[in-house]
């Protein structure tokens, strides 16, 4: 286990010091490489506060600063485990470092880290502050104690000091004072005046002379004076003295509170370890309830993760299963498309039939109308030359191959099929005689046929030409009468693009690149759910009253759109199909709303040829077809100078294009969307 906590402390963690098994006690003794090892995981906000040193004072500020740490992590650390650790005894750093390795690659692993410890953060500096606050208050007052002790030390030196020299002063002050008795009583009965010397002219300076008769008592004077002197170099030595001694008590008591001050320390780290190391029995207790609740914590968990492992199999069971419940329909739903695919083609293929077998009748009925008609033609001709026995008139022919060219019948319907309700205003009997007057109103202004100037008459004429004055005159009085009316050209937008792309259904006609894409299914749909909305526009009316003021009132009215949506649905709910009319309106209006210098290209529309000539009429376009030529039957006279005709327009569709896919594979795509969806 100490190989595994060095390679996780050195190689992993990187400490400041390298951590070996043998010193393993002694490296975690001061608590620093704890710390350290809490502020590599961020744990330990107040690293910069811890000391390196071992002293008892590092190590109690380094395991107090740790305490609230390894708490939050829930570790059981207490006064024991501390002095444990700065005893170094054997076994307590491994299995607290264990423990913590344990806990924080879990808290790793299930990335708690700054957030969690930063919320439960406050309660741990708080106790740290009061248990900082408890130790150290009394450590300001073993201060306090020992400054007042020293102040009082060193006014008591002072005092006695100068009540020593006091004394020593007092004293040699009345020695002097004795001798000076002695001197003048022996020397001097007294003076010629009846009064004593004073006392100045006896302490006065030796160079001073006195006029005492005598020379006894001249040398007395000379030897007091010595005597002062001796006082004065006493007494300034005794002051020398006096100050070295009050200098030496001064580093004596220094050096006495210094060791006071080294023992008071002292007492107090047995005091702050003896406070650290004491343990009331509540504390016992409560550290027995606390590994009770540890106990009971750890089974709840082992039986939590039995429980959500279990939960997890039952899981991947149920995955499985569904997987292959998913797989089963997937198969099934394959098979389904498959079959649905296969029926829908032979649908297709069926309906392919139908058509085949329709357009072939509709042919073979032509070519038996047309054979029908020629046969007709021969039998009326073999008729003629049967009945008559001559040839057939220049004038029935052509009556006859006009009919036989308008495919109207040559014979009269026979009576026994002719209908009850048929009257001689036969529709098809009108248009024969219409058809043949025209032909002989066309004879006679042409003077061909019947018409034709005779032989016998002379010179053969021409038809009369064109009267240039009378056509000039009939042209302005036509124009008078119907002035010509010009259909205005519907107005759009230049747009870069106008295209329609055709296709069957899921042929790939709805990808679009940047261009507005027009559905006709879609825009019908829209159309529906405005008009079903209300879809309105305002209309400015002026409403003019007697008065001389205009008032404009804005009344609602439905949109374009919106009125071809409720024609639309009236059409649906009747069960018909929307006109191809109303159908192209409301592609023209949904064009209309495009913006311009943009595209637009049409999906699946138009879908037969009635629809593409409405759609190139009501864009402006042509529809293909060349203008009527004035008949002559309405215009006798022609115009001299008949105005060009304008060019054609261009078409009004820069492309169409028609996407043409097998049946199978528009089917297959069909249901792949269908698939799609249904499995989303």
């Amino acid at each position: 286990m100490s190989d595994i906590l060095c390679r996780w402390l050195n190689q992993d963690l990187r400490l400041s010091k390298a951590v070996e098994s043998d010193t393993f006690a002694s490296d975690f003794s001061s608590g620093y490489l704890i710390g350290e090892v809490l502020h590599k995981y961020q744990l330990q906000k107040d690293f910069s506060m811890f000391m390196k040193k071992d002293t008892s004072i590092s190590k109690v500020n380094n395991f107090t600063r740790i305490e609230p740490t390894l708490k939050l992590l829930g570790m059981s650390f207490d006064i024991n485990t501390a002095q444990d650790l700065m005893q170094e005894k054997q076994g307590a750093a491994t299995h607290l470092l264990h423990q913590l390795y344990v806990l924080l690659e879990k808290n790793k692993k299930a990335e708690i880290g700054g957030t969690m410890m930063e919320i439960m953060q406050p309660a741990a500096n708080a106790n740290l502050h009061k248990k900082e606050h408890e130790i150290y208050s009394d450590v300001r007052g073993l201060y306090r104690y020992v400054r007042e002790l020293h102040v009082r030390l060193d006014d008591g030196h002072i005092a006695f000091v100068s009540l020593l020299f006091m004394q020593t002063v007092q004293t040699e002050i009345a020695q002097f004072e004795t001798n000076r008795k002695k001197l003048v009583t022996s020397g001097f009965g007294s003076s010629s005046s009846g009064q004593p010397f004073p006392t100045d002219f006896l302490l006065g300076s030796g160079s001073q002379a006195c006029e005492v008769p005598g020379s006894e008592t001249k040398m007395t004077l000379q030897s007091n004076s010595k005597y002062i002197q001796e006082i004065r170099q006493r007494l300034e030595e005794n002051a020398v003295a006096c100050e070295q001694r009050k200098k030496r008590v001064d580093r004596f008591l220094v050096e006495q509170f210094k060791a006071h001050e080294a023992q008071e320390e002292a007492q107090r780290e047995e005091q702050l370890v003896r406070r650290l190391t004491r343990q009331t029995r509540q504390e016992q207790r409560l550290a027995t309830q606390l590994l009770q609740m540890r106990m009971q914590k750890e089974v709840i968990r082992e039986n939590r993760l039995f429980r959500e492992q279990q939960y997890q199999q039952r899981r991947e069971r149920d995955f499985r299963e569904a997987l292959d419940r998913e797989a089963v329909l997937a198969q099934q739903a394959k098979l389904d498309c498959a079959e649905e695919i296969g029926k829908e083609l032979e649908f297709c293929n069926r309906i392919a039939a139908e058509r085949a077998q329709n357009r072939y009748k509709k042919h073979f009925q032509i070519c038996k109308d047309i054979l029908e008609q020629i046969t007709d033609l021969a039998t009326k001709v073999g008729e003629y030359r049967l009945l008559t026995g001559n040839l057939i008139p220049g004038k029935l022919m052509r009556e006859w191959k006009e009919l036989l060219f308008r495919g109207l019948p040559l014979f009269e319907p026979v009576k026994g099929h002719r209908p009850e309700f048929s009257t001689p205003l036969d529709p098809v009997e009108l248009k024969k005689q219409d058809t043949l007057n025209d032909q002989d109103y066309d004879e006679y202004t042409h003077m061909v046929g019947e018409w034709t100037w005779p032989e016998e008459a002379g010179e053969t004429q021409l038809p009369p030409g064109n009267n240039n004055v009378l056509g000039h005159v009939v042209h302005r009085l036509r124009n008078i009468v119907h002035p010509p009316v010009m259909e205005p050209s519907p107005v759009f937008p230049h747009f870069s693009i106008k295209a329609c792309v055709l296709g069957k259904i899921c042929s790939g006609k709805t990808t679009s690149h940047g261009i507005c894409v027009l559905s006709a299914d879609s825009l019908i749909e829209e159309a529906v759910n405005a008009y079903k909305n209300g879809e309105e526009v305002s209309q400015i009316q002026n409403n003019n009253l007697d008065t001389e003021e205009e008032c404009k009132d804005s009344i609602a009215r439905l949109s374009t759109r919106a009125i071809h949506g409720a024609a639309a649905e009236n059409e649906l709910r009747k069960g018909k199909a929307i006109p191809d009319e109303l159908l192209v309106g409301i592609i023209v209006e949904a064009i209309s709303q495009i913006p311009a210098q943009s595209g637009w290209i049409l999906d699946g529309f138009p879908v037969d040829i009635t629809q593409a000539h409405l759609l190139e009429k009501a864009l402006g376009g042509s529809v293909g077809v060349e203008k009527e030529v004035l008949n002559s039957r309405t215009n006798l006279a022609a115009d001299p100078n008949p105005p060009k005709p304008p060019p054609p327009p261009a078409p009004v569709l820069d492309l169409a294009m028609l996407l043409d896919v097998p049946d199978a594979c528009a089917v297959k795509r069909a249901f792949s969307h269908i698939g799609t969806l249904h499995w989303s």
